[in-house]
């Protein structure tokens, strides 16, 4: 037939094709070509008519059509092939009697003419929009172009098994003829004729033009889509719209049925609206974003129905998200308010404005039991319901925005799917920030149906046992939990959907023929599922079959172009399209606009509404099949699932570089060993001049430990690499990217060499048999096999099983599969104990019972657990940690608690660039003390941090340590908080960051811990003998130096956090303030840059003194005296609620008595009235400027008018012998700087 190219004289001509008939060739090029074992291939001739310049501009727009037809049909954009030349021809492209292998990257961008001119034998690199290497042909096959003037000559070629194609060149004056030659089944033949005119075409007309300016020339998908109905019109409806009109029809019937109570449809709206009442009324929740942080309940489900009610959208956080995350998605979503379970209170206080539990809202009284939001008026279906989020590339999660007519859309197409109904119950199994959580809860209640909600507690663990004691009818699962039962276990169930991961083919064999099996296919960012394939015996075989659309249509378009549709049979991205695509990623405008798209020019013309022609770039590969199905064939990109969670490489691989040590690099991948369980790997590298190959990397293992430890407090569980592989080097590509193939051979040599070193010991030159062996050491090898079965790790009976990379999945699986192969009965809690072995597990088994006395094993349990917990109550949480260490007073509180009869270890928070360098900064100036001895060295860890970052500038473990958080064991017994700028010039702001702000972030630490540590706050600055109101005291206060000031707004934060915050915290927080430290009345050390000793030099060198000031109390001791007093309350403080919240040591004597007992030192000092010394000490001040003792404190000479003592304390505030203790203190330092003939003026 002949066919008419647009706008171009050229003539395309189609020859049907005939199968080859067998014939001698006579060129030698094409008798090499010919072997047994070809492929069976169909071909077919396509004739070009056109003016060519000369031979060589006719052989070069053959080679540029086919290579750009196959950018469409191979659906890559590096297309590889070999010329050869037949029959004795010649072309300028190639030399007579050689083969030229070409292989160039095409961009969007490239045109024809760019590809002409990099075919060129001297052609070297293309610009950005091509790249041309001179290599061998990809591992995909061959594509072969040949050069002939006779097709009679070739009439016999046959495709060998590694050829894809190949395309014979034959011209004849004004006509190029070219016959093409495909595998079967690779392709529709009327898709290729289709892609070869219409590149023709583009190549004739528009050769300066961009390839991706060429109609999509793949029209497979198109026939396909007008024989099916169009996307989905949007439902207009709210969620809540579609649940009232569910609680109108069903009021009485129980729409939840959870572990902890049950709710029916009319319970569950009066509750909900309630709950929405009371949540609009407060500003952080009423139409925001709104954390929604519960363990699973029926609590949980009343929640997310009220803030959609109030018009919030809902942000789901799973519970044991790192704090991190939860930064980061509240960082990301400015979110101000959080509702949560009573668990989660302390953990968020600090992270948002406003927390609201169950209980707290239930006990606010609202004034009716429905709620309409005034939100609801004006267009309410384009309204944010809620934001998921999925991991992201650059190191942070992204949320994926949600409105209500997306959601509404969704659901109502899917609860038709899975045959959902009033006698429906949809068991709740996924995490809430699993986005199958929407199915799950709301496609029930939008039918009539019941939510069914286990135990978190036992979730996993007893999956079978929640599915049939719950009825559950409909379950939404990964592959990997239903392998750990069987269909007779759950008798209620009728209907099985599988999602997230591939299922096996028995799997689906097993399932399919006891109910009804789904396989589902959606993103996060689509609403609900996308695509479903019923499971049936003709297709159980295809696992990677995910079927039809539920609603919105599914595109597969060209991998690096989304305007080009692929081909039929041809692997690409799979794009949705419809109303129930998100709207963006919330903060994230860059990778909006990559992924959502708009009207691209293939769309149907019946498509183009407003609501159904935006599209979703899933990223996904994929391709569609000719019955309409769709096939996944994995990522485009690096994005990896594992176990139903998608995850971006780039974000472990971003936290653990956080971590790890700095000539370290990190690359994350998913292992697929064999059969067996995919693994997420860590490829770790310290890129040694080497070729890539394993290594040990034994001087850094310690470091890679720790990364570990560190990044569980930013990344969940399952984004932690369970396998860490060492290599000396990255293998790259030619294009010196990672060569991921190559690092997956890398990885898999690595499992076996472990699996080697685990293998079975040799006997005498001789593997040991289980006939050699005695019963028990049979079934430890029993357990080995079994469990190397599952988990394709490396198993050995003296390794722990979490080495082996299991996780709570795979220990739900053992547990079953060892009662049936070794009849042992072992909980999978059991087995996820940490160091439990193998050899532990068959010790189980190798005791008779009749030896074994219950009884006598948990009466030897009691004993063993109560000696462990006396040992705990003396040597745990033993540890201080102390702030301002290296300062005068730190300095002494460090020595009373090393010297106490406790025998404190204590914890130092130190400036310093590294562990190491902050703790020579601290044994620098520690060594130098009287009282030091090596023997304290062992008992001081330092860490390096800074008081005026969050956290105390201390990493993740350790903050984790200091408080108990997130599972870590608390070391510290009490906080002393010691450290503060002091600079008596900075105003507060520049000090309110190290010295407020530290203040802040030890008390939030409190507010998040069950089990809180003792908080002492060490005070400064303004100090009164007399009872003063808070508004008295910020009445003087104002007018001091920032340090005063900084000093009062923290011992207020700490009388506020005690008074209102700490009730359900174990540990207390309390100020210990001192007055004037002097200096040591042991050694007779003075602080002579204190307040008091800049007064005392200031007025000896004036001669005089104020004899008002000297009748007015001064509030003194030694620095050795405030340190004792300060730890021996430390044991007495714990958990002693009773004691005042501020300690103040007013101890002291009049500052007459220091005048006497200053006298001997000269000048003599006489008494004088306070304003005549006042002028006199202006005028002093004025001469000196900077060099003058007060100049750092000139501002508070004006704001106290010069006085420095204050009214002596109120009756039993001191007792007569603190008073004395005081006066000792200033007498025995005067008689130590008196031997020592020091000038005190």
């Amino acid at each position: 037939m002949v066919r008419r190219l647009i706008n171009s004289g050229d003539t395309v001509v189609l020859h049907p094709g005939a199968k080859p008939h067998v014939a001698s060739p006579t060129s030698e090029g094409c008798n090499a070509r010919q072997a047994a074992g070809g492929r069976n291939s169909q071909f077919f001739d396509i004739e070009l008519k056109f003016e060519p310049h000369d031979s060589s501009d006719t052989d070069t727009k053959g080679i540029v059509i086919w290579i750009l037809s196959l950018y469409h049909m191979t659906g890559k954009s590096e297309v590889a092939l070999e010329l050869e030349l037949c029959n004795n021809i010649t072309s300028d492209l190639i030399s007579v009697g050689s083969r030229r292998n070409i292989r160039m990257t095409l961009e969007p961008c490239a045109t024809p003419k760019d590809i002409s001119q990099a075919l060129r034998p001297s052609a070297g690199q293309g610009d950005n929009c091509l790249t041309n290497e001179c290599q061998s042909n990809s591992e995909d096959g061959v594509h072969t172009f040949v050069f002939t003037n006779n097709f009679a000559e070739i009439s016999s070629y046959e495709l060998q098994q590694n050829q894809q194609s190949c395309v014979h060149l034959c011209r004849d004056k004004s006509l190029m003829t070219l016959r093409v030659q495909w595998a079967d089944g690779l392709q529709d033949r009327d898709e290729i004729v289709s892609i070869i005119e219409r590149v023709a075409s583009h190549v004739s007309s528009h050769y300066d033009a961009p390839i991706s300016s060429m109609q999509s020339p793949a029209s497979g998908q198109l026939r396909l889509a007008s024989l099916n109905p169009p996307p989905p019109v949007c439902t207009e409806q709210t969620i809540n719209e579609l649940f009232h009109a569910a609680c109108v029809q069903w009021p009485s019937k129980l729409a939840v049925d959870a572990w902890d109570g049950s709710l029916t449809y009319h319970e569950l709206d009066v509750v909900s609206s309630r709950w929405a009442s009371t949540l609009a009324s407060e500003a952080s929740f009423s139409e925001q974003r709104v954390l929604h942080v519960f363990d699973h309940s029926r609590w949980a489900i009343v929640a997310w129905l009220a803030l959609l009610k109030a018009g919030c959208a809902c942000v789901p956080i799973d519970t044991s998200a790192p704090e991190e995350r939860i930064k980061s998605i509240v960082r990301n979503t400015g979110c101000t308010g959080a509702i949560c379970g009573a668990a989660q209170a302390k953990s968020l206080a600090g992270l948002v404005r406003h927390v609201m539990t169950p209980d707290e809202i239930n006990n606010k009284k609202v004034s009716s039991d429905t709620y309409y939001g005034a939100w609801q008026d004006s267009s309410p279906g384009t309204r944010a319901s809620m934001i998921m989020h999925t991991s992201g590339s650059t190191g942070e999660p992204k949320g994926a925005l949600q409105s209500h007519v997306a959601v509404t859309t969704s659901l109502v197409r899917v609860a038709e799917a899975l045959h959902l109904d009033e006698t429906s119950r949809f068991l709740q199994f996924a995490s809430h920030s699993f986005d199958v959580s929407i199915s799950e809860i709301f496609t029930p209640l939008c039918v009539g149906g019941c939510i069914v909600i286990p135990n978190p507690e036992d979730k996993v663990a007893s999956v079978a046992k929640n599915i049939r004691s719950m009825r559950a009818t409909h379950v939404i699962m990964t592959p990997t939990v239903v392998r750990t039962f069987t269909p007779k276990e759950v008798p209620s169930l009728r209907n099985l959907s599988l999602g997230g991961e591939r299922a096996s083919s028995e799997l689906r064999k097993l399932w399919s023929s006891q109910l009804e099996l789904n396989i589902l296919y959606g993103t996060t960012e689509t609403a609900v599922w996308d695509t479903i394939a019923r499971v049936t015996a003709q297709n159980c075989d295809n696992s990677r079959l995910i079927g039809k659309s539920i609603g919105s249509r599914a595109w597969v378009v060209h991998p690096n172009d989304w305007t080009m549709l692929s081909p039929l049979g041809v692997a690409g991205e799979i794009c949705i399209q419809g109303p129930e695509i998100g709207d963006y990623y919330v903060g994230r405008p860059e990778q909006t606009a990559r992924v959502f798209k708009s009207a691209p020019s293939w769309l149907p013309k019946g498509d183009m509404d407003d609501a159904s022609h935006r599209i979703y770039r899933t990223g996904d590969l994929g391709r569609v099949l000719k019955d309409g199905n769709l096939e996944i064939w994995g990522r485009i990109d690096r994005q990896i699932k594992l176990n139903g969670q998608r995850m971006e490489p780039a974000e472990i691989e971003e936290s653990l570089m956080r971590f790890l040590p700095g000539n370290l690099r990190v690359y994350v991948e998913l292992l697929q060993p064999g059969n067996g369980k995919a693994k997420l790997a860590a490829f770790v590298s310290y890129e040694e001049d080497a070729d890539p190959a394993l290594s040990t990397l034994t001087t850094h293992q310690a470091g890679i430990r720790k990364a570990y430890d560190e990044v569980r407090a930013v990344l969940p569980r399952s984004m932690i690499p369970t396998v860490t592989v060492p290599l000396t080097k990255f293998p790259l590509t030619v294009s010196k990217k990672i060569n991921r193939l190559e690092l997956q051979k890398l990885g898999l040599a690595f499992l076996d060499s472990k699996k080697q070193a685990d293998a079975p010991k040799l006997q005498n030159g001789r593997a040991s048999s289980n006939a050699n062996v005695s019963d028990a050491q049979a079934m430890v090898q029993r357990i080995v096999d079994f469990i190397k079965s599952k988990t394709e790790g490396s198993v050995g009976q003296d390794m722990t099983l979490n080495e082996s990379g299991l996780d709570s999945l795979d220990a739900v699986e053992v547990s079953s599969g060892l009662r049936r192969v070794a009849q042992l009965h072992v909980p999978a809690s059991m087995l996820l104990r940490p160091g439990i072995k193998i050899s532990d597990i068959a010790a189980l088994s190798s005791a008779p019972e009749k030896d074994v006395d219950p009884k006598a094993s948990l009466q030897e349990e009691l004993v063993k657990w109560t000696i462990k917990l006396d040992e705990a109550s003396n040597t745990a949480g033993r540890a201080v940690l102390l702030t301002g260490a290296s300062g005068f007073l730190g300095r002494e509180i460090l020595r009373q608690l090393l010297s106490h009869p406790e025998q404190w270890n204590v914890v130092c928070v130190v400036r310093g660039d590294s562990p190491e360098h902050a703790r020579q900064r601290l044994l620098s100036v520690v060594r130098k003390e009287k009282w030091w001895t090596a023997d304290f060295e062992p008992r001081i860890e330092v860490w390096p941090g800074d008081l005026s970052l969050p956290k105390l500038g201390l990493r993740q473990a350790e903050w984790r340590e200091v408080f108990g958080l997130h599972g870590s064991t608390r070391r510290v017994h009490t906080i002393i908080h010691n450290g503060a700028v002091v600079n008596w010039l900075a105003s507060y702001e520049a000090l309110t960051d190290p010295n407020v702000g530290s203040t802040y972030e030890l008390l939030r630490g409190q507010l998040q811990s069950h089990d809180a540590p003792g908080l002492v706050f060490v005070s400064g600055g303004y100090i009164s003998g007399q009872e003063e109101t808070v508004d008295e005291l910020a009445s003087k206060i104002y007018q001091m130096p920032g340090y005063d000031q900084t000093k009062f707004v923290s011992e207020t934060m700490v009388e506020h956090f005690n008074a209102s915050l700490a009730r359900d915290s174990g540990g207390q927080a309390w100020v210990f303030k001192p007055g004037f430290i002097i200096g040591s009345s042991t050694d007779g050390e003075t602080q002579t840059r204190d307040a008091l000793w800049r007064f005392v030099k200031a007025c000896a060198q004036i001669g005089t003194y104020s004899e008002e000031d000297a009748r007015k109390w001064i509030p003194v001791a030694g620095v050795d005296a405030i340190a004792s007093n300060l730890v021996a309350e430390l044991p007495v403080r714990h958990g002693d609620k009773t004691k005042e919240v501020c300690h103040k040591v007013l101890a002291g004597c009049y500052l007459q008595d220091i005048w006497e007992m200053l006298k001997e030192f000269g000048p003599e000092l006489n008494p004088t009235a306070h304003g005549d010394w006042l002028a006199a000490m202006n005028t002093r001040m004025e001469a000196d400027g900077r060099e003058h003792p007060l100049f750092p404190l000139k501002d508070w000479m004006v704001t106290s008018e010069g006085f420095m003592g204050t009214e002596p304390p109120k009756d039993g505030r001191v007792t007569d012998d603190d008073n004395a203790d005081a006066r000792l203190a200033v007498q025995r330092i005067r008689d130590v700087r008196l031997n020592s003939r020091v000038d005190w003026g």
